[in-house]
């Protein structure tokens, strides 16, 4: 093989790995938000009692 021709190889293997990696980033972006409003689906976030917060309790206690 020439000399241009590793080059044309190395080049184009470069592009395609490059091109693979942001569409691996871009499915896992996808996938963690995906997961991210399931969990928020299951789990409502906890409503704020009315009340000394446990930090404030402790220092009663002291």
């Amino acid at each position: 093989m020439e000399r241009w021709e590793i080059l044309l190889l190395i080049v184009g293997g470069l592009i395609a790995v490059s091109a693979l990696l942001r569409m691996m980033l871009a499915r896992r972006d996808l996938l963690v938000e995906q997961v991210k409003s399931q969990l928020q689906q299951k789990q409502p976030v906890p409503q704020k009692q009315p009340g000394l917060s446990p930090s404030e309790k402790s220092d009663e206690a002291a």
